[in-house]
């Protein structure tokens, strides 16, 4: 099982063990190595032509909301102080990656919207760009997986923002192996092994970079 709490206590072991670097990206341990990486799930060769036309998708938990004004609708929660801090920094290190998303897609919840902003201010995008998709909140990682499938095909590359438990659990079958303890503005991102978002299926999808608040020297302290 996946899980950032993991990571957190052995980094140098588990961070290894799992492919994934220090920075969060998916290191090809089995091509570097020379053998298959722990975990049942398959790994990401880096530069493989094989993988360029295959569609990629990030999932980012929104930020920490606020619960301290307790007439709101759940839907209706702001960002925290806390949630308002880690945004920026997350946004700002996945503008920075190459193979920058096409689309932008989102819960219409306000935690999320508010996130999503953040990002596509990062990404250089106007909010206007980002598709609201009632279906994520609150949703099934079933129905999630469905709302990834109905993507428009000219997107190779969607980063898609909404909520737990649906969007570990998403992960989790995705990959094949559990992803557990997703923290608030997690960055998920993963190459699903297909060319056609119709035909995403559990079980396929490789791990190419996994980020969260605590990964981080600013997101050490609450």
């Amino acid at each position: 099982m996946l899980t950032p709490e993991t990571f957190l206590r052995r980094p140098a072991e588990i961070h290894s063990a799992h492919g994934i670097g220090r920075n969060g990206q998916n290191e090809s341990f089995s091509r570097e190595r020379g053998r298959t990486p722990a975990g049942s799930h398959r790994f990401l060769a880096r530069n493989d032509p094989k993988n360029k036309e295959m569609k990629m998708l990030t999932l980012v938990r929104h930020a920490k909301s606020s619960w301290d004004d307790p007439s709101l609708e759940d839907r209706d929660r702001p960002l925290s102080p806390r949630g308002l801090r880690d945004a920026p920094h997350m946004a700002a290190h996945l503008a920075q990656l190459p193979n920058p998303p096409d689309a932008l897609v989102s819960s219409p919840a306000a935690r999320a919207m508010a996130t999503a902003e953040i990002f596509a201010s990062q990404l250089s995008r106007s909010p206007e760009t980002i598709v609201p998709e009632p279906a994520i909140y609150e949703a099934h990682w079933k129905v999630l997986l469905e709302v990834v499938r109905s993507f428009r095909e000219q997107w190779n590359h969607v980063c898609l923002f909404g909520h737990n438990p649906g969007f570990e659990e998403l992960a989790g079958n995705l990959l094949g192996e559990p992803l557990a303890g997703l923290p608030t503005c997690s960055i998920v991102e993963l190459h699903l092994g297909c060319e056609l978002w119709k035909e995403a299926q559990t079980r396929r999808a490789v791990l190419s970079r996994l980020f969260f608040p605590k990964m981080f020297a600013w997101g050490c302290h609450e």
